[in-house]
């Protein structure tokens, strides 16, 4: 018998209860005091700048109230009043005014840090970046992070150059930085352990890296409530294998268009929300229980006590979306992974543009990582653009690794510069023909009858073949002909001067080490 389905139904609000407002919406809503209070920040500047009119606003406060109460005493309350007026509207009274500003703002501020700590957000931005870079024969990259407006820095990022190619990652934390750093030091780890990456399988390789990372840190005494996202690119052979895990994000730039690599995990998608629903949870305001704004991710098990499904069945699973894709190096440039703090702010075209018009004006990728960072980043604390923000670029290179560098003549160029295919191979046959001809040489000397005999049977070459397509010079002065039964024999002495011999042993060294 199946085990019982829970379905659980999402709280019902009441349209006459009013609904509390998030910490986004007060932050919004103190926006027009922040305003106010800026401009009695610039007047109470204006007013620590002079002293002296401090000193003269005091005393004319001081003379007004004095002439307002004489004038009480003699002519009533109704002629006071209207000195008072008066003297208020010719600003005689502008220290007042001062400290009612200063009473309503020390007010207002509080108000204002309130809603600043409920939502995690700074008066100011840390805008100071960590920022990495290398490469291999195969590719380079960049990447670099920044706290922004937040507490306190969440995020956190894999970067591993191997010897086919390289292994990057991202990780945007949440409710705690724990599981996001350990997903940075680990995740690669994790991934190369399992059995399938050993035998090439990545795609599994790379899922269950995932799960059984997530099945650790769900086994350790005191996990952690935080948890992540992860968007992990591998690249080897020439193959781009995209895993991820929530909303970051990874995005190829092909043929000079953004081609995206993964898919958001939102609770609303009809696929997440069927999932989520068979574990036993619910969607509320386009969150898993009204809670969690992700349907996958690494930790968050609270959403993971369904004992009955398997892991990566859970209403928050961390089984990822694996896909692959072929690298062709004529058109696919570079990619960029990213968390929210980007995405939320450009949109894949206008971050592949941004890269690229940079690439091709030759700025470092180091820089351009940063200059994004600082485009993405919101100036006032409100909205998006105040989130952590994680970047990584990986540029790949247009062709393989090149082959070792040829062997150098006593000139210092290369010993194969100028010839083509068919000079190469005729330089080898020559060169072999000539081991044998001197092999041959040896044991005619020995035997004066057969050097006779043999000489005979050696054609000689004019001039008029020397010129012919046939004929190759070497640089030993030897010419060689081939004949009809595709041999190559030389056409010379069979005597070689000291000079000649040389520069054939050098040709048989290149032979040699070409081979």
């Amino acid at each position: 018998m199946p085990p019982k389905r829970l379905n659980r139904v999402p709280p019902k609000v009441s349209a006459a209860k009013k609904q509390p407002l998030t910490p986004t919406q007060t932050l919004l809503q103190q926006q027009l005091q922040l305003n106010s209070l800026q401009v009695f920040r610039q007047l109470q500047q204006q007013q620590k700048n002079s002293k002296s009119t401090l000193v003269l606003s005091f005393f004319l406060l001081l003379g007004s109230l004095v002439s307002v109460y004489l004038v009480f005493h003699r002519y009533g309350l109704i002629i006071a009043l209207a000195v008072a007026t008066v003297l208020y509207r010719l600003r005689l009274m502008s220290f007042l005014d001062l400290i009612i500003n200063y009473v309503v703002s020390r007010n207002d501020m509080a108000t204002y840090s309130n809603a600043l700590r409920r939502a995690d957000i700074m008066s100011e931005p840390i805008t100071k970046k960590v920022t990495e870079k290398g490469e291999n024969e195969y590719l380079a990259f960049a990447s670099s992070c920044m706290q922004g407006w937040r507490r306190s820095m969440e995020d956190s990022h894999t970067n591993v150059l191997l010897g086919n190619g390289g292994f990057f990652g991202v990780y945007d934390g949440h409710s705690g930085a724990e599981t996001a750093k350990f997903c940075g030091a680990n995740m690669y780890d994790y991934v190369a352990r399992s059995d399938a990456f050993s035998k090439g399988d990545y795609t599994s390789a790379l899922h269950d890296g995932f799960i059984s990372l997530d099945k650790h840190l769900h086994s350790l005494p005191n996990h952690e409530k935080s948890g992540c996202t992860a968007c992990v690119l591998y690249f080897a052979n020439d193959q781009l294998y995209c895993a991820n895990a929530g909303d970051s994000r990874c995005v190829l730039c092909r043929n000079g268009e953004a081609f995206p690599l993964s898919n958001d995990h939102k609770p609303y998608l009809e696929s997440e929300q069927a999932r989520i629903e068979r574990a036993g949870g619910y969607i509320w305001n386009r969150r898993v229980n009204g809670i969690l704004a992700l349907s996958r991710a690494i930790g968050d098990f609270g959403f993971k006590k369904n004992t009955q499904l398997s892991w990566d069945q859970q209403s928050v699973t961390s089984s990822p979306e694996v896909r692959t894709t072929h690298l062709n190096r004529d058109t696919d440039e570079f990619a960029v992974i990213a968390c929210d703090g980007i995405w939320d702010m450009r949109s894949n075209e206008q971050v592949v543009e941004f890269v690229r018009n940079r690439i091709q004006q030759r700025f470092p990728l180091n820089v351009i990582c940063e200059q994004l960072m600082d485009t993405c980043l919101s100036p006032v604390p409100f909205g998006l653009g105040c989130d952590n923000m994680s970047v990584i670029i990986v540029q790949f290179k247009r062709h393989s690794p090149a082959p070792a560098a040829p062997v150098l003549a006593k000139n210092g160029k290369s010993q194969d510069d100028g010839l083509d295919a068919r000079e190469k191979s005729g330089i080898l046959a020559a060169a072999e023909s000539e081991c044998s001809l001197e092999s041959s040489r040896s044991s005619l000397k020995a035997s004066p009858k057969l050097a006779a005999s043999s000489s005979s049977n050696i054609p000689k070459t004019n001039a008029s073949k020397r010129n012919s397509p046939n004929t190759l010079s070497l640089p030993t002065h030897v010419e060689v002909e081939r004949n009809a039964d595709s041999r190559i024999v030389p056409s010379d002495s069979d005597t070689l001067s000291e000079s000649q011999q040389s520069e054939m042993d050098q040709l048989r060294e290149f032979v040699s080490k070409s081979k």
